[in-house]
């Protein structure tokens, strides 16, 4: 996410690519995707406070899969964490988003 950032990318769109092979459940790959988005949020909020050349290009992530069940895991975390997330954003006053998508 830092380095789309760094390379001038407005949007993103995150596969969201599950797969049984890694031994990784479907809740737990949905929390390191969650958790990556938080980092970035986090580094966002640092580096505009601190670093007055900074500029923030990424705006706005789109994590998508064709798994419906992966789709709906995803929804299901970003709704048990949605309070901080929002509450983050609405902190830090900068303009991000980021969306579930089933293609």
């Amino acid at each position: 996410l830092r380095r789309a950032n760094d390379l001038g990318c407005e949007s993103l769109s995150l596969p969201a690519i599950f797969s049984a092979n890694f031994r990784h459940s479907r809740e737990n790959y949905a929390q390191v995707l969650l958790k990556s988005i938080s980092d970035f949020q986090d580094f966002l909020a640092v580096s505009l406070d601190n670093d007055p050349d900074f500029v923030q290009s990424l705006r706005h992530i789109r994590l998508v899969d064709s798994d419906a069940l992966m789709t709906q895991t995803l929804c299901d975390e970003i709704y048990s964490v949605k309070q901080s997330f929002e509450e983050e954003i609405e902190a830090t006053q900068h303009d991000f988003s980021f969306s579930v998508n089933n293609n």
